[in-house]
């Protein structure tokens, strides 16, 4: 049994001690069979990032229940609580890069990025090649997408580092 369990101290919560975020990486947030993770934290919020561990057979259609080993799962946890805010519901025929730790970052104004692939495509000819930049809000009510851009491929297995850096009113993306 996986556990992501953090210590954060702040404001007036630091007089009093330590709080802390346990969360219990069980199937609802994480397939068993998944090799990998990634977290992001920042302000009140903490995103557990699951990719795929296998591609899809199909095109995902909107309405239809995403498959989490096809198309991975983003789950955003409020810091202050420590309990689940909101899942991050992918565009039509997107997934997150398989077996590759998610390419995130949650920037200070409540606003959520993340790096997706077409889910149907996971590695298709030079041609065809395109990959996303999506933003979505972090709202009371759980998660709304403002944006999406196309953004550079990076190829399955090259090994390549990829970052988003929020800065001020810009998002900076490299690979």
């Amino acid at each position: 049994e996986a556990l992501l369990r953090g210590v954060r101290l702040w404001g007036a919560e630091a007089e009093k001690g330590a709080s802390v975020l346990e969360v219990t990486l069980q199937p609802k947030y994480m397939d068993p069979n998944a090799h990998t993770c990634s977290i992001e934290a920042a302000g009140d919020w903490v995103a557990v990032i699951v990719p795929p561990y296998q591609q899809a057979q199909q095109k995902w259609r909107r309405g239809a229940e995403q498959d989490v080993a096809t198309v991975g799962k983003v789950t955003v946890f409020s810091a202050k609580t420590g309990k689940e805010h909101a899942v991050i519901t992918l565009p039509e025929d997107r997934s997150i890069p398989i077996n590759r730790a998610g390419i995130a970052a949650l920037g200070p104004d409540d606003t959520f990025y993340l790096y997706t692939v077409p889910a149907s495509k996971p590695n298709p000819p030079a041609a065809e090649r395109r990959a996303f930049l999506a933003a979505y809000r972090l709202t009371k009510e759980g998660a709304v997408l403002a944006w999406e851009a196309i953004a550079p491929w990076i190829a399955p297995g090259t090994g390549f580092a990829a970052e988003i850096h929020p800065v001020g009113g810009s998002v900076l993306f490299y690979a």
